[in-house]
């Protein structure tokens, strides 16, 4: 299991599930007082947004996310668009999704703090 540190007094959350398979489970995360939007799901991968046209990019980040020992997890895509704004999407064990799109550069860093917070729990410990 995968689990995000989320700072609940900064945050609006709003938990759900899909209604019809593939069934996906999630949460869309918004900053107190703001719109912008976190995706974070759990299930078969989906497209959660549209991606920023082609050219649209000033810098692409792409990572792979390892465990303490080492081993390929997932991927993480950041990518700095010539608005100023930023998007980003990180797939973890290949079904769990965090994704963000054309984001202002203070959500991002509080979307972010929340990415970076992933921790892959061992079996059973929930």
């Amino acid at each position: 299991m995968l689990q995000f540190s989320v700072p609940e007094a900064k945050v609006r959350i709003r938990e759900g599930v899909t209604d019809a398979p593939p069934l996906i489970y999630g949460f869309d995360i918004r900053p107190q007082g703001g719109e912008s939007l976190l995706t974070i799901s759990y299930g078969p991968p989906r497209n959660a947004g549209v991606e920023p046209a082609r050219g649209t990019d000033s810098r692409v980040e792409k990572r792979v996310v390892v465990d303490d020992a080492g081993h390929s997890v997932g991927e993480d895509d950041l990518r700095y668009l010539n608005t100023g704004a930023r998007s980003r999407n990180a797939v973890f064990q290949g079904w769990v999704s965090a994704q963000y799109l054309s984001v202002s550069d203070q959500d991002a860093a509080l979307f972010d703090q929340i990415i970076n917070s992933a921790c892959l729990l061992p079996s059973g410990s929930l």
